[in-house]
């Protein structure tokens, strides 16, 4: 049997962001070429100031958004703007479609903001052949309640979102989608902060294929009044560090993980975190759904370390309403200081093979309440977990060893004993 180990052990997983860094750091399209051209602002004009090495010619103009896409279209493949600090008013999107690099002195000096009602501040999306590493770096977006999205992204591969505030986007500080390829994947996102937004990503499959294989790492957002991440018809997403805080009421979760037409598998969310501005909100951790008339399967999901505000009202929320669908393969462990009050995990009608457990040294037991009648497995280590209608296993499956069989698509675990179980 041919096994490729999956993107779940937290081991792993630390390796894969090493991994990804390591790949954006050596690629040639990171440090082939020096800076194309500087871009800084003077009195009211915006210049571009173009590197002696290139022999580019330099110019200038009113607008900022022409500017910064002049420098970017005439500079070479694997170019570099570097944006100096200063308030640029952004009056039209500025398009990215071959690699490249735009950024700026840091967050709180580099501010691009929309003075114009403009789909988003920046479009990563080919304009022939498929490319590579679009890259922004140490700038602020500001939507200004104009633009819908800080960075709308189109079947583009392997790029770099680091150290970007963003911030009053009337729909999400990032947008994902895939309606010109295969696949719009390998994005690394990491120390980036977004507020006053509805959403910090969507993510959701287009006309030509799907979202996949993303790393979010050490982001935080604040202030929002819908998700933290929405994912639709997505696969592979890793998760680890994401804290939403400080929200509205009418928020709704930190994650949600939906699907109809498509197959949804393989979200790790590791160290999830978040907090409402009251004291009994209703808003959910993670929220998984299989939507009504889908007829694909949603599985292979891991969520662990989790931690809202007390008295949250669900920690996991698995709905299935589907007839033709399937969700399950579910692993949950390690819910920091539940409230036994509340019922902490849901597990709806027709969800199958959810398995949760618990470090008894360090977290209580869950409440849980199960509409399955699917007899999931709730461990503590040994110690069962509250929640009735499930049976406790004597052999607990450490989901630390799951393996993607790529030879038939199975997916199998080791158990305590050392026994291979196939699971889906």
């Amino acid at each position: 049997m041919s096994f490729k180990v999956g993107k779940y052990q937290l081991g792993d997983l630390e390796f894969d962001f090493n991994l990804a860094r390591l790949k954006f750091r050596e690629s040639e399209w990171y440090i082939k070429f020096p800076t194309s051209y500087v871009v800084y602002k003077k009195h009211d004009k915006y210049y571009a100031e173009p590197s002696s090495e290139l022999g580019l010619p330099g110019f200038g103009g009113t607008d900022a958004a022409t500017v910064i896409q002049n420098a970017i279209d005439k500079s070479p493949w694997g170019g570099r703007v570097f944006v100096k600090a200063g308030t640029f008013e952004i009056s039209k999107q500025i398009l990215i479609d071959k690699p490249f690099t735009v950024e700026g002195e840091n967050p709180q000096g580099t501010i691009l903001k929309a003075s114009a009602s403009i789909e988003s501040i920046f479009k990563f999306q080919r304009s022939g052949a498929r490319f590579y590493f679009p890259i922004i770096r140490n700038i602020h977006l500001h939507g200004n309640n104009l633009a819908t999205y800080g960075i709308y992204i189109d079947s583009t591969r392997q790029g770099l979102i680091e150290n970007v505030f963003a911030e009053h986007f009337t729909s999400a500080f990032i947008y994902a989608t895939s309606n010109q390829s295969a696949f719009t994947d390998q994005y690394l996102v990491e120390h980036c902060y977004a507020a006053f937004t509805p959403n910090f990503l969507i993510a959701e499959d287009g006309s030509a294929g799907i979202v996949s294989d993303w790393f979010i790492q050490d982001c935080y957002c604040g202030r929002l009044t819908e998700y933290g991440l929405r994912l639709k018809n997505c696969q592979k997403f890793t998760v680890i560090n994401f804290f939403a805080g400080n929200n509205t009421e009418n928020f709704n979760a930190v994650v949600r993980i939906e699907s109809d037409s498509k197959v949804c598998a393989y979200h790790t969310l590791i160290k999830i975190g978040g907090e409402n501005q009251t004291d009994t909100p209703t808003a959910k951790l993670i929220e998984v759904e299989l939507l009504s008339g889908a007829t694909q399967l949603s599985y292979g999901h891991r969520f662990e370390k989790l931690w809202m505000t007390p008295n949250t009202l669900l920690f996991v929320d698995l709905i299935n309403n589907a007839t033709g669908g399937y969700l399950r393969n579910i692993a949950i462990r390690d819910i920091l200081n539940p409230n036994s009050s509340n019922v902490n995990i849901r597990i709806g009608s027709g969800v199958a093979r959810v398995h949760i457990t618990q470090d008894a040294e360090a977290y209580s037991d869950v409440n849980v309440e199960d509409n399955s009648g699917s007899g999931n497995t709730i461990n503590g280590y040994g110690e069962e977990a509250a929640g009735a209608g499930n049976t406790p296993s004597a052999e607990w499956w450490d989901v630390g060893v799951i393996v993607h069989n790529t030879s038939d698509n199975t997916l199998w675990v080791k158990d305590k004993t050392g026994t291979w179980r196939q699971i889906a």
